[in-house]
């Protein structure tokens, strides 16, 4: 009996799979782990690799890999068309690109002699996916930033996407939960929808850690092995933005409010 039982388990997994497999247009953002052997290379978006039928490399190469060195396995805990599940680990660092972009990010350090200290930022993160034609997915991850020798950098205060890269290093920690609804309209497009909360350190002079980003994009597909991806994305965060406002009393003061900003999202992948 405990055969039998164990042998159907086997062949639902199977069957699973092998549905993944028939997909004609899977969605990137599924938690699953990519086959054994196959490539994606993203412009943005990471390189994933299938090293074994339960564990994926992801990294970024190119420019981002000299301004912010860094690696992560996935490792598959369920794979079905019901429940995929997976864990992540990863470890990287932001300090080239704080060094070599000083004068930007820290404009008072154009001509200063105060350099960024060396960090290594690990994250652990659990993400969860249910169907095919109709993705939807639950992703989490925590990251926190390891202070290696002496560093004069603080929090940045600026641009949200650009906050999020080095808040784990310069605020001290970064936690995520993104939910997705990802559908494949045709066998050429998917339609997708990302709402994330997002919290980072406080930073000095104290401000929201909370920051809000939602992003509507559309993915098509360009022959067997290209995907072209096209969207907008939205931050609601503490940029420690002020309006005039007249209060109860009718007089006008100052009031905190939050800043929304939008972007344009652009990436072109290469699936084999």
């Amino acid at each position: 009996m405990r055969r039998a039982t164990f042998a159907a388990l086997l062949g639902l997994l199977a069957v699973g799979t092998a549905r993944a497999q028939d997909e004609p247009f899977p969605a990137t953002s599924d938690a699953g782990i990519r086959p054994r052997g196959s490539l994606q290379v993203g412009l943005f978006s990471p390189i994933r690799v299938g090293l074994d039928r339960l564990v994926e490399l992801e990294t970024q190469l190119g420019w981002w890999a000299m301004l912010s060195p860094n690696v992560a396995l996935r490792l598959a805990h369920l794979d079905g068309d019901r429940l995929r599940l997976t864990s992540s680990i990863g470890l990287s660092t932001p300090t080239p690109a704080l060094r070599l972009l000083e004068g930007y990010l820290l404009p008072s350090w154009d001509k200063s002699e105060r350099d960024a200290g060396w960090f290594v930022v690990p994250e652990i993160g659990l993400a969860a996916s249910t169907g095919r034609r109709l993705v939807l997915t639950l992703r989490s991850a925590v990251a926190v930033g390891l202070g290696i020798g002496e560093n004069a950098a603080r929090p940045l205060d600026t641009y949200a996407p650009v906050e999020l890269v080095f808040a784990p290093a310069l605020s001290g920690f970064r936690v995520s939960t993104t939910a997705v609804g990802d559908y494949r309209v045709l066998r050429w497009l998917r339609l997708r929808l990302e709402l994330s909360l997002h919290a980072v350190g406080e930073g000095d002079p104290p401000r929201s850690p909370w920051i809000v980003q939602g992003s509507l994009a559309a993915d098509l597909a360009l022959g067997r092995s290209w995907r072209l991806s096209l969207g907008v994305t939205w931050y609601n965060h503490d940029q420690h933005a002020q309006e005039v406002v007249r209060g109860p009393d009718g007089r006008w003061e100052r009031q905190d409010v939050r800043s929304n900003d939008v972007y344009p999202m652009f990436d072109v992948a290469w699936i084999r």
